[in-house]
């Protein structure tokens, strides 16, 4: 679904490019903390099992990298390559969410850079605690001790499976440009990293003609192996994010499958009914709505929402606002409902899209204008002098007097 199995190639693709300016990246930031002596170790061991000698190369080509004769420029083109891989990776959770926005660029410096500084930092602390942790001196005790040796020893078999959850907990709440809901985000996360850990032991014990490889890649035969692994890995964490949100959605899932037959008519109905409700709001003074909040309310599956949305805001029916720190978009009314009848609203959503004059010559042309003529016109007696503020004003007078009585 969401053409994952292209977009888990493109990412493969960027990944290999960008491996290289992202770890040096980190390790550089990270330096002063020891990062590469414990974070190397760790990667080597769970990153690219059975393509050691590929990690290993990457890791060589790192330690050679001198951030001192770059120059401006090429420290730029660094920055600008670990900048795509994360902005690509963006893109991707965003198509499966249904989002268009993406963030904007002052966010994407300041977030992907929390990403790239915090993602080694757990890493360090997993690793640096479950190092500690075997070597005390009561630990050693307890590992002695019958039940409880054992409980420890499962607990710190369970530390790499706790290390790779959090990591996609955090990537499936932080990447999507959308609110995602934490409960959901812990069950994409523990699918998506225990899966992702159960890829790294089918690579050691289930590696079938890896001996082929060798005689026909000789000394290249890590880098194909590496490439699919690089592969299986984004179309887990792809899974995961599909999960995520199919979570978050339980609700609407159903009518997600038919999101993509909305007939025109729902779509006018639709446009008319978010107009309504977010011009109430404006009235009384209430916070714009978001995305989230108009599919909850209208029981309308996340797809279906964001594409109007969109034709909406391009058609300037409705605007986008952002929240005071600029987290989440908000929508309003783009166009004052005292002079948008809902002739005019329905007359714009029709004529949106490609138009063909030359069918004007035709001469069965002049009979299909005739009806369409008279189908105007009677659109134009009924609902050319209703206004959308009308129906808002009667909207807010109904709930007022509903409120009077309770």
């Amino acid at each position: 679904a969401d053409n994952c199995m292209l977009r888990a190639s493109a990412l493969t693709y960027t990944t290999l490019l960008s491996i290289v300016p992202l770890l040096a990246l980190m390790f550089s930031l990270l330096k002063g903390f020891g990062a590469q002596n414990v974070l190397e170790p760790f990667l080597l061991n769970n990153l690219g099992i059975g393509s050691q000698d590929a990690v290993a190369e990457i890791f060589r080509y790192i330690e050679n990298t001198q951030f001192g004769r770059l120059g401006a420029i090429g420290l730029i083109v660094l920055v600008l390559t670990v900048l795509a891989l994360l902005s690509n990776i963006e893109k991707s959770f965003n198509h499966i969410w249904r989002v268009q926005e993406t963030r904007t660029l002052m966010r994407r410096f300041a977030d992907y850079f929390s990403v790239v500084l915090l993602s080694p930092l757990l890493i360090l602390a997993a690793v640096s605690i479950s190092t500690s942790l075997q070597s005390q001196t009561l630990v050693l005790k307890l590992l002695e001790t019958a039940y409880v040796g054992e409980a420890l020893l499962l607990l710190f078999k369970l530390i790499p499976f706790v290390v790779m959850w959090a990591a996609f907990i955090f990537l499936y709440l932080f990447m999507p440009n959308t609110r995602v809901r934490v409960q959901a985000a812990l069950v994409g996360g523990v699918v998506g990293g225990t899966m992702w850990q159960l890829l790294q032991w089918g690579y050691v014990y289930f590696q079938v003609g890896v001996g082929k490889y060798n005689a026909i890649y000789g000394t290249m035969a890590a880098l194909p192996i590496f490439i699919v692994w690089l592969y299986l890995s984004w179309m887990i964490v792809l899974f995961g994010v599909e999960l995520t949100y199919a979570v978050q959605n339980i609700g609407t899932m159903r009518q997600e499958f038919g999101a993509d037959k909305v007939n025109f008519a729902c779509r006018q109905r639709l446009a008319l009914t978010i107009l309504m409700l977010t011009g109430e709001s404006f009235y009384r003074g209430e916070k714009a709505w978001s995305r989230e909040r108009i599919g909850e309310d209208l029981k309308l599956p996340p797809r279906v929402v964001s594409e109007l949305l969109d034709d909406m805001v391009r058609l300037n029916l409705m605007a986008v606002l952002c929240d005071e720190g600029g987290e989440r978009l908000r929508y309003q009314p783009g166009r004052a409902l005292d002079a948008l009848t809902v002739q005019d609203l329905f007359q714009e959503l029709r004529e949106d899209g490609a138009s063909y004059p030359q069918n004007f010559r035709l001469p069965t042309r002049e009979f299909v204008g005739e009806l369409e003529v008279k189908i105007q016109q009677a659109e134009q007696g009924v609902l050319g002098a209703l206004m959308v503020q009308d129906l808002v004003l009667r909207r807010v007078a109904a709930k007022g007097k509903e409120e009077g009585q309770g």
